[in-house]
């Protein structure tokens, strides 16, 4: 008898860790389609998290093709309520793609905390960054990447959701307000 609980217990945790990781799956990423002729723009993946640690650790990769050699992009995130965010440049290549990484760098975390968090950050007694958050950060819904040239008339758009952060990442921030990493002053 002992036996039967103990298996339909281990059947019932396989069947839920199973879900669990089925429900993690993510899209697959998105490709280049070099047949097209005009500009274009991808970006894996193809969600922003609003929740600090997730978005600070997130790292986008934006691809585009169609576009003059030499120019250079402006990659924006545009959409509700008159968002227009600057997340990046990115040089074009004599074969009129280029790539540009929206990740770690200092620029990148700028645009993360002031533009899409609407934060702001100052130095603790330890020398340590520690974000301030003052306002709410732009409403979860659907947006869009903007790869605009600088010299040529050519523009790029695809769309991006900006959602709330997963579990793991809520976690993380409660730590980051315990830890006095982050401070929520909303």
């Amino acid at each position: 008898m002992k036996f039967l609980k103990g298996l339909r217990f281990s059947l019932i945790v396989a069947v839920l860790l199973s879900l669990v990781v089925l429900g993690c799956a993510t899209a697959p990423p998105k490709m280049l389609d070099r047949a097209l002729k005009g500009p274009q723009v991808v970006v894996n993946p193809q969600e922003i998290p609003l929740g600090v640690a997730s978005l600070m650790e997130m790292n986008m990769i934006i691809e585009g093709a169609g576009f003059r050699p030499a120019d250079t992009i402006l990659i924006s995130l545009v959409g509700q309520k008159d968002i227009d965010v600057a997340l990046s440049l990115a040089k074009v290549a004599a074969d009129g793609t280029f790539k540009a990484e929206f990740g770690q760098s200092q620029q990148a975390s700028l645009s993360k905390v002031m533009g899409i968090l609407k934060a702001g950050t100052r130095t603790n007694e330890k020398g340590e960054t520690v974000m301030v958050i003052t306002r709410d950060p732009i409403p979860k819904g659907s947006y869009k990447i903007r790869a605009t040239s600088l010299i040529a008339p050519l523009t790029a758009e695809t769309p991006v959701e900006v959602a709330s952060p997963p579990i793991v990442g809520r976690i993380k921030d409660v730590l980051g307000k315990m830890l006095g990493k982050i401070e929520d002053k909303r």
